[in-house]
């Protein structure tokens, strides 16, 4: 079963756009501080903040309130804690 709202492309390929709320424990961590594919089995591919998306993140980015995160995983499920 897949992620509610995913969208898949190229033979089995989901991407899910996952925002990061005021209460995330996400916010203020870097994207390798994070872990989320280790947590999650998601790569995150992309994100969008102020309007504007970025199709290439740094491990070194940090990870903002209200920012929206793109991730793909293939042939299964994002887990979402």
């Amino acid at each position: 079963m897949g992620l509610g709202g995913a969208t898949t492309f190229l033979d089995g390929y989901n991407i899910v756009e996952l925002p990061v709320y005021p209460a995330s424990q996400l916010i203020d961590k870097s994207f390798n501080e994070a872990n989320i594919h280790k947590k999650t089995g998601a790569n995150i591919i992309g994100l969008r903040k102020e309007g504007k998306l970025f199709l290439k993140v740094d491990d070194k980015e940090i990870i903002k309130e209200n920012t929206v995160l793109l991730a793909n995983r293939h042939n299964g499920t994002v887990k979402v804690n």
